[in-house]
């Protein structure tokens, strides 16, 4: 059980990240506190090509902000080797957040965190991690698909990479 100073640090943490929401317009559902303690909101984004769903965790317990968005897609089968090469990839010219790759289902999921233990937390570094996700989500997520779909060889995709 969270004690009541962890508690109180998260539920700041995830009012600055609503106020960071609203100030720049964005539509999200603020969810509060879920069944494991995290207070969390989702927000889907429209980017160039995929739609990309996102949530964010204010984690009690651990003091981070977690940021995850799941691909709306697995790589098939006969695709999840070159899954694996993509998404290492991806995550070696990324600056930040990672790809996590499940080769046993072919799922990806995009993630980022950010510690709040004794930190300062601003809207404009929970801001930063959204817009980052949404970069690093849009950027990615149809050129994973092309390459699980065939329409695009790991060749080309190392090219542009």
């Amino acid at each position: 059980m969270a004690d009541a100073k962890l508690e109180k640090k998260a539920i700041e943490v995830y009012e600055t990240l609503c106020r960071a929401l609203d100030a720049h317009d964005l539509k999200y559902t603020k969810e509060g506190k879920d069944k494991d303690g995290d207070y969390t909101v989702r927000f889907t984004a429209v980017g160039d090509d995929l739609p990309m769903d996102f949530v964010v965790f204010v984690d009690v317990e651990r003091q981070l902000v977690r940021l995850m968005s799941q691909m709306p897609f697995r790589f098939s089968e006969g695709k999840r080797v070159e899954g694996a090469i993509v998404t290492s990839r991806a995550n070696y010219v990324m600056v930040d957040g990672n790809f996590d790759y499940d080769y046993t289902t072919g799922s990806i999921v995009y993630k980022m965190t950010s510690s709040i233990r004794d930190s300062l937390i601003s809207e404009d570094l929970l801001f930063y991690m959204v817009s980052c996700a949404f970069s690093m989500v849009d950027e990615f997520n149809d050129k994973f698909l092309m390459v699980d779909k065939g329409a695009i060889s790991l060749e080309e995709f190392f090219k542009q990479y």
